[in-house]
């Protein structure tokens, strides 16, 4: 089912859902819908400053909060200009990462928007194990950047400078990845044909399986063989299965990492020369 983008009175009411929990999260500015550019540009010079949260805010991170309120800008800019849809619709994705990121909760969040959100939530728990390997990756190689030249000045330089690499070790990753369930779906294939053979050899009840159902089975481990096949033999894996290949190098590949790398303090401060600010 093709994703419905939403509309700008939809991206409007995002927008207004963010500056309310500049208010809400962070004392910044006030609950009411405003239009004024000055008073925006007054919340964002505020969140930018890096602001200390609330008692029970949902939202911990006025530099996060000021990036989402940049990207659903960019958006609403790209739609009056009517730009490419399916070059929005990446940034959209983008900004719901930077949304999970930010919000341990979804309270507020306009209804268009809920289950994006989720669907992103769900992908990183369900394929958590993935993730993590990727980060490993990066982490790694900044590890053996800093071992021979040192400490990066900030986080920018450091994502700058293994990139590269990261992005070569990603995509051996992902192949690795993508050979081993091609493996498993044709280990599982072999281990159903078998069980079919000997039920039809024998008609033992020792044999619990039902033929037509095993069949379906069967035919279903195919048309996932020959997908993953495919989707391996044209470097498609990202395009084919989005939801399990994440940190696509084409998608805001470096403010991901940047994120990602200043989350960890303890890591921070062994790879950057400048203590991460408290």
């Amino acid at each position: 089912m093709a994703v419905v983008f939403p509309s700008l009175e939809q991206l409007n009411e995002l927008e207004h859902h963010l500056y309310a929990q500049a208010f809400s999260c962070f004392g910044v500015g006030n609950d009411k819908k405003s239009n004024s550019q000055k008073y925006k540009q007054h919340i964002l010079n505020e969140l930018i400053k890096g602001l200390q949260p609330e008692e029970y805010a949902v939202c911990s991170n006025s530099l996060l909060l000021a990036e989402i309120i940049k990207t659903i800008n960019q958006i609403k800019k790209n739609v009056t200009l009517k730009k490419d849809v399916s070059e929005n619709e990446k940034i959209l994705k983008f900004m719901f990462h930077q949304y999970d990121q930010a919000f341990s909760e979804l309270y507020g969040l306009p209804s268009a928007f809920i289950n994006r959100v989720k669907g992103v939530r769900g992908a990183k728990k369900k394929y958590a194990k993935f993730l993590d390997q990727k980060y490993v990756i990066f982490r790694d190689t900044l590890i053996k950047k800093v071992e021979k030249e040192g400490k990066f000045k900030n986080v920018n330089q450091a994502v700058e400078g293994v990139i590269e690499d990261v992005e070569k070790a990603f995509a051996v990753f992902d192949c690795d990845y993508a050979i081993k369930e091609i493996n498993k779906i044709k280990n599982k294939i072999k281990e159903e044909q078998n069980e079919l053979k000997k039920f039809k050899n024998t008609k033992s009840p020792v044999f619990a399986i039902k033929p037509v159902s095993t069949e379906k089975r069967i035919k279903k481990l195919k048309n996932s063989l020959k997908k993953w096949t495919i989707a391996l033999s044209k470097n498609e894996l990202y395009e084919t299965f989005p939801t399990i290949f994440l940190l696509k190098p084409e998608e805001f590949f470096d403010d991901i990492l940047e994120r990602h790398l200043r989350k960890d303090k303890t890591f921070y401060n062994l790879v950057i020369e400048a203590p991460i600010p408290t």
